[in-house]
């Protein structure tokens, strides 16, 4: 070979590896990466804390003057004075306490709810950042999120602040509101290995950027045996619930019909259904073969059920929630709320507000989003 075409060669050689020649990452069609421009918002009850605050100082301090035994951890305190022992924390503003002492009176801190707060297990609040993106991964629409712990909920706090892992999230398109709950199927802690499933497929989490600001996830073309994070299903399963005599069932669709599953429950829970079924026995027979729609009960005893049926005449088929009736569907305690089926059988929503519901009755709105 002449030395010009050995230059030449070389040189295509050392082109062609470092470009076209080369296993390029984003060419590869496993991998995808995702622009996390959207942002969810956490729906929680915890944007007050109770506590109780020193108002009678001349009498507190005979009490803590009387002390003979005193510990401290951090900001929390436990002292001893005349056979009585007392706990606080101290905060920015002094001492606070969980109960109420002599010479303590009742105050409560609130934090703004635009302040995107979640709750964990232990019922301990953190600030949190839910940066999402809508995308398509397997033929299934879904929102995918990262939920990450910014800090505590409020300045000060009974228990000492803990850094929580970052959450893979997983919901149905344009999702912007909703109550995250950790006991959720569909999310869960990212480690070193965070494989979670959408439909029948399997993915993995490859990578975060440093500013939350996109993801990079991997389809697996074996994923089975691996332990999942988090899992989303969009086509509706049968809900299995028992009867009011407590016989066990299950919630089936009609083909061709949207359902609505209306979980109900907890304060004012009887009074909004009773209007839910108003508005359900008033509309007109022809729109009845448009969808159907069953209220589940989270916590209601057969009897409390059958009692309220033969009180009021209710329409609306009723049952009670079991341990497995909310398996794939992602329940939460914040009731009452819909899950919504469209016609194909595919899940449109695991919770929206049960104003849904009544404005289907009314024929302002309509399931499907065709």
């Amino acid at each position: 070979m002449k030395p010009a075409h050995l230059i030449i060669f070389l040189f295509t050689t050392l082109l062609c590896t470092l470009t076209a020649c080369t296993t390029d990452f984003q060419s590869n069609a496993l991998v995808q990466e995702i622009q996390l421009d959207k942002n969810i918002h956490n729906l929680t009850y915890g944007y007050k804390q109770l506590y109780f605050q020193i108002e009678d100082s001349t009498g507190w301090a005979e009490v803590w003057n009387a002390q003979d035994t005193f510990v401290q951890e951090g900001p929390h305190v436990k002292f001893r004075s005349d056979h009585i022992w007392y706990e606080m924390t101290e905060s920015p503003t002094g001492y606070r306490a969980r109960q109420q002492y002599p010479g303590w009176e009742r105050q409560i801190d609130s934090i703004d709810r635009e302040t995107n707060v979640m709750m964990l297990l232990n019922n301990h609040r953190v600030k949190v950042n839910v940066p999402a993106a809508d995308v398509v991964l397997g033929g299934d629409s879904i929102r995918i999120a990262i939920v990450h712990t910014t800090g505590p909920a409020f300045n000060w706090d009974f228990r000492d602040y803990e850094p929580q892992p970052d959450q893979i999230l997983l919901t149905t398109p344009g999702n912007d509101t909703m109550p995250v709950a950790l006991d959720m199927e569909s999310i869960g802690p990212i480690s070193r290995q965070t494989v979670f499933r959408v439909g029948k497929q399997e993915y993995v989490l490859r990578s975060i950027e440093d500013d939350y600001k996109s993801i990079t996830i991997e389809m697996l073309e074996d994923g089975r045996g691996l332990a999942l994070t988090a899992e989303i299903n969009l086509t509706y399963k049968q809900a299995p619930v028992k009867d009011p005599d407590g016989n066990l069932t299950s919630v089936k669709r009609t083909p061709g019909k949207d359902l609505m599953l209306y979980f109900w429950g907890g304060f004012r829970g009887e009074e909004r259904l009773l209007k839910l079924d108003s508005l359900y026995q008033a509309i007109p027979k022809n729109q009845h073969e448009t969808f159907d729609l069953v209220a589940i009960s989270r916590f209601s005893s057969g009897d409390y059920i059958k009692e309220i049926i033969e009180k009021n005449d209710l329409a609306i088929p009723m049952y009670q929630a079991t341990e497995k009736t909310c398996l794939k569907l992602n329940c939460t305690g914040f009731l009452p709320y819909v899950v919504i089926i469209d016609e194909r059988g595919k899940i449109k929503s695991f919770r929206a507000w049960s104003s849904v519901a009544e404005e289907m009755m009314t024929g302002k709105r309509v399931i499907n989003v065709r």
